[in-house]
């Protein structure tokens, strides 16, 4: 994967009973895991491998656009994952972070 090329995603983390769960908001990836650290690292690696996944088919950049999300440059302006917006709705109690990622090859 090029270093020089990231997206940003939005983790949100919940937990229900002894299990936390873990949503990408913009890709639909899920997992969980009996800790929230368990839970990101299981959702982290989803996340590669379901963006990996989608490149060996020709259909990252296709599948990212439909669903808005902008691929950066490390040489652009915005290289630090961006605040959650106000607008967003989670469930009270959630934990939620900005992610960055790096792309494929040719998304």
């Amino acid at each position: 994967m090029p270093a020089d090329k990231f997206i940003v995603l939005t983790l949100v983390f919940e937990q229900e009973g002894d299990v936390w769960t873990g949503l990408c908001k913009e890709l639909g990836t899920a997992a969980f895991g009996d800790s929230i650290e368990e839970a990101k690292e299981v959702l982290r690696d989803l996340v590669e491998l379901h963006l990996n996944s989608l490149e060996d088919v020709g259909e990252c950049e296709n599948f990212l656009k439909e669903r808005h999300v902008k691929v950066f440059s490390v040489g652009s302006r915005r290289k630090k994952p961006a605040d959650v917006s106000i607008k967003d709705s989670f469930p009270l109690g959630s934990f939620i972070t900005k992610d960055r990622f790096q792309v494929p090859a040719y998304c």
